[in-house]
This record gives structure tokens, sequence and C-alpha cells, in this order.
């Protein structure tokens, strides 16, 4: 278990690595859990905007916001891509494959980077690392 300051330590490296604090919930190096840490910071925010009470103190809240804190991860709808059932997006997954012989660079390419960022999320932490690259790379 890690205090909150020890967890702001751990986010500024995070921050020095990558250039932001948008951790993923799976990260790895920075103390166990500080993905899933982060996340819990944002709903305890949004909590207190509804008037709740948490551990989330605005002093706690000014420190997260002085290195960076991003407290909404999520595009606001009007920016996001229509929603396609998945089948449909499968299909356009295999035609992007068979017009460019690779699915490397499709988070960079696809039409719902969203869509298919919560595919391999769920693949990776879902299924072993070889059994997803064959199932992803078709």
């Amino acid at each position: 278990l890690y205090t909150f300051e020890e967890r702001l330590e751990q986010l500024k490296r995070y921050r020095e690595d990558h250039g932001h604090i948008v951790v993923p919930r799976f990260a790895k190096g920075y103390g166990q859990g500080l993905g899933k840490w982060v996340q819990q910071q944002r709903v305890k925010y949004k909590l207190n905007k509804k008037g709740n009470y948490t551990t989330l103190t605005p002093e706690r809240q000014q420190k997260l916001e002085e290195i960076g804190m991003v407290w909404s991860i999520l595009k606001p709808a009007q920016h996001r891509a229509e929603r396609q059932p998945w089948d449909i997006r499968y299909e356009q997954f295999l035609e992007f494959k068979r017009e460019n012989g690779h699915t490397v660079r499709i988070l960079y390419s696809f039409i719902r980077k969203d869509w298919i960022f919560f595919v391999i999320q769920y693949l990776f932490t879902s299924f072993s690392y070889f059994y997803t690259l064959s199932v992803f790379v078709l």
C-alpha cells in the first residue's frame, strides 16, 4: 500500500519518462497498480464534483493538477466516431489488412482508434502474449 505522496512521486517519474500522466491501467515499473490508482483519483474527482466526500482533498487535487492531471480521458460525444456493430468493424479490420498487408500500424490509421484499442487491451489482459499475437496478426 502506497501513501498519496508516494503515488505522486511515482506519477512524476512516469511523466518524466512518458511526457504525460495518462497512465495505462496496467503500467509496469512505477509501483504496483499506479494506473488503477490514477483512475481511482478520476472517480474521486467526479464524486467530489457531485458533492460527495472522498479522500481526494482540494490540496491533493491541486498537487495532481500541478503535475498535469487529466481528469477526463474520453473524447466528448461530438468528437467520437460513429458507432458500428462489431461484425462491421471486424470486416473493416480485415479490409485494412487486405489493402495494407499488415495490421501493425492499425492504431494510427484505422477508422475507429478507440474500438481497436479496447480490442487490443482486452486481448493483452485476457490471454497470453503469444496467443494474442497469433489471434491479432491474422
